[in-house]
């Protein structure tokens, strides 16, 4: 799946999908967006684009904190 999110970001990535995501790393990580593109000059910053790549930013209800959610894939139903 990670590889599949990561196919926006081409030149012939769906548009509509890319701005998606660079409106949600606008409301979570502002500093690493410049001219409405991804940024990355440091090796953090790496971690904040698969965050936002995964999707894996939120806000708690209860006084807006910021969060990082952890994200898995589950191998087989089993698990």
């Amino acid at each position: 799946m990670q590889n599949e999110n990561l196919e926006i970001f081409k030149k012939n990535g769906d548009p509509t999908k890319r701005n998606a995501y660079l409106k949600y790393a606008q409301k979570y990580r502002p500093q690493i967006l410049k001219d409405n593109k991804l940024l990355i000059c440091k090796v953090a910053d790496l971690d904040s684009l698969y965050h936002i790549v995964c999707e894996a930013y939120y806000t708690t209800e209860i006084g807006g904190e910021q969060r990082v959610a952890t994200v898995f894939e589950k191998n087989s139903t089993k698990d």
